[in-house]
């Protein structure tokens, strides 16, 4: 009703104007529940219009008389391994880069697409001594936060480069491919590190 708060998807920040092109709206009412999949989570922006608005006006104008509560629940599932990197001290942090990176080279992984998964950008080009700085800081590691959308985009390029994509007809199945594969040698190097630290783990 008048009032009431609405829902909206926009395709980029440029259109979360009421006048902007590709745009949905959703007047919300008590009970509504909205679960977002897909691009919708990564390729749309997503926001709440608290009131009326003016489509007079660009921008959106909240009515003076909304008194109504929105909740908004937010559900995040971490891998234990980026439970672990939150926790790990710097010496060991190093230690599980360094047989990250070792285990991907390897297994015929190339220096660019190491470089892209630790980063969360292209790194073409940047070769051994772009992986270096990974070893300085433990801030410089990204992996354990980025989103699925950042890690396809800094995959993409060196992945193209590697030729992965020939034979298997699709550039997206070759990326989501790399990403799967360097996730699991990830999280192997977190188990590594771990009997490492802790001796008594260690199989027997």
């Amino acid at each position: 009703g008048i009032g009431a708060p609405k829902f909206f998807l926009c395709r980029d920040h440029a259109q979360l104007s009421p006048c902007g092109g590709s745009r949905f709206e959703l007047d919300e009412f008590g009970g509504l529940t909205l679960c977002l999949t897909g691009s919708a989570r990564y390729a749309w922006d997503h926001g709440v219009i608290a009131g009326k608005s003016d489509y007079h006006s660009s921008l959106a104008c909240k009515a003076p008389d909304v008194v109504q509560e929105r909740l908004s629940l937010t559900w995040r599932w971490l891998r234990k391994s980026a439970l672990l990197w939150a926790s790990t001290e710097v010496i060991a942090a190093r230690r599980w880069v360094c047989h990250f990176i070792e285990s991907a080279l390897t297994s015929g992984f190339s220096h660019d697409e190491v470089n892209a998964f630790l980063g969360g950008e292209d790194e073409s080009g940047g070769g051994e001594e772009s992986l270096r700085r990974f070893l300085q800081s433990k801030d410089a590691v990204m992996v354990p936060w980025l989103r699925v959308s950042v890690l396809e985009a800094a995959l993409r390029i060196p992945v193209h480069r590697s030729g992965r994509s020939v034979g298997i007809g699709d550039t997206e199945d070759a990326i989501l491919m790399v990403a799967l594969a360097l996730l699991r040698l990830w999280d192997q190097s977190a188990d590594h590190v771990t009997k490492l630290s802790n001796p008594s783990s260690r199989d027997i």
